[in-house]
């Protein structure tokens, strides 16, 4: 039972603590941000968690539960050496097909700079003026 407690506690202290960064980091939103601008970051916010979910297939999940179970040693240094490299390669491919435009070789200076402002921000932008 105590463990229980123990390990509930750790899990809550994340969530506590997450949710207290945002909490206080709520001024300086407000101060940096224009109104129209919070869709913009929660857009943003949104797509990260959804890329952060959906891109390592949950490795890091598989890797925790089969690690007691591999010996220790080679074993778990080859579970954890596969669970990297396929969550490395999962972003790196999603990288490059979400933004294909960054590793074009004929980018100008100019695209870069347009492509960094998405077409989201710059419609709030246009249609606040």
């Amino acid at each position: 039972m105590r463990t229980l407690w123990r390990d509930g506690a750790v899990y809550a202290l994340g969530t506590i603590v997450s949710r207290g960064l945002g909490l206080l980091l709520l001024p300086l939103y407000t101060r940096a941000l224009a109104p129209q601008q919070f869709g913009v970051l929660d857009l943003i916010v949104t797509t990260g968690v959804l890329v952060n979910l959906l891109v390592p297939l949950e490795t890091p999940q598989a890797v925790a539960r089969l690690w007691n179970e591999r010996g220790d040693g080679e074993p778990r240094r080859r579970l954890a050496t596969t669970g990297f490299v396929f969550a490395a390669i999962g972003y790196a491919v999603s990288t490059v097909t979400s933004c294909p435009e960054w590793f074009s070789a004929r980018r100008s200076r100019s695209a870069f700079a347009r492509s960094i402002v998405s077409p989201a921000s710059r419609s709030c932008a246009t249609s606040a003026s």
